[in-house]
């Protein structure tokens, strides 16, 4: 029974976690247009370089030839965060939630 619950909470932990925000929006694409798709993003440092911050912004889905595959609003762009790969984790959950409600 313990064994259970936390396979159930693990599954709720995972299901919801930040850290995996990139990859459901790449599996996503991935179903989407069969192909493994390169998601390139601008930053935006905020601060001085010992104690920067980053957003991630201007997200752009690319194929292996660097051509567009699906258009992403540039009016998106992530929250504020301490590094770049928690930036990229911050609008790649922003990408997913346009896709699904568009």
């Amino acid at each position: 029974i313990i064994i259970d619950k936390f396979m159930t909470d693990w599954e709720s932990l995972i299901k919801d976690s930040p850290h995996l925000y990139k990859n459901q929006l790449l599996e996503f694409l991935q179903n989407k247009f069969k192909i493994t798709p390169t998601i390139k993003y601008d930053y935006e440092q905020l601060g001085p370089d010992n104690d920067a911050r980053w957003i991630a912004k201007n997200p752009e889905i690319v194929d292996s030839n660097q051509k567009t595959l699906i258009k992403v609003p540039n009016s998106l762009k992530s929250d504020i965060c301490k590094t770049h790969k928690d930036a990229e984790k911050s609008i790649s959950l922003k990408i997913l939630k346009y896709f699904y409600e568009n």
